[in-house]
């Protein structure tokens, strides 16, 4: 329960305060009861998972949209929308990879993997959006914010254990098949 709540005593709570409601334990007793089916653990990470889907899939929602949309202007090439392959990429990167930090160069490489302007992809462009994380999560009330970028080991590290707990008990291809994309929404 531990390593799945990723050492938030928060989530272990929830899990806790889950497990014990699945158990049918509701209130304080003066006799222990011990609670052994295991698959008590498992229901309530599914249960935890899907209450915290609707804030995470809201705030993954905001972050591909970015700051602002920009439309294009005739004989203009499409805006980068950067943040948006940003978040495809969170859902698409290894879990274990997510946990360790993901590089700076790891997630540019994957966001040109699927980009539909890779070669105007700059490291400018990058640094813009990696350096202004915080700031697009505060403006969008994301709170508390789920990712920012650690520009000394120069990776984008996720910083709400939740979103950890998230991310690892969600099925990640549903949510980025039900992302829109900028370039089919113009």
């Amino acid at each position: 329960m531990i390593r799945n709540a990723f050492d938030s005593i928060g989530v272990v709570q929830e899990l806790l305060k889950t497990i014990c409601q699945l158990a049918e334990v509701r209130e304080t007793v003066n006799q222990k009861k011990e609670i052994t089916d295991t698959s008590l653990l498992d229901r309530a990470m599914k249960i935890k998972a899907e209450d915290y889907a609707a804030r995470h899939m809201r705030a993954l929602e905001d972050i591909a949209k970015g700051q602002k949309t920009t439309k294009t202007k005739d004989g203009q090439l499409p805006p980068l929308f950067l943040p948006y392959y940003m978040v495809r990429s969170i859902l698409t990167i290894d879990f274990n990879d997510i946990v360790k930090g993901i590089k700076r160069e790891t997630l540019e490489a994957e966001i040109k993997k699927y980009h539909h302007r890779s070669a105007d992809v700059r490291p400018s462009d990058m640094s813009n959006l990696l350096y202004n994380l915080s700031k697009m999560q505060s403006d969008k009330g994301i709170s508390p914010p789920i990712v920012d970028f650690d520009r000394v080991n120069r990776e984008l590290k996720i910083i709400d254990s939740t979103f950890y707990f998230f991310l690892r008990n969600i099925d990640r291809n549903q949510i980025l098949t039900s992302l829109v994309s900028p370039i089919e929404e113009k």
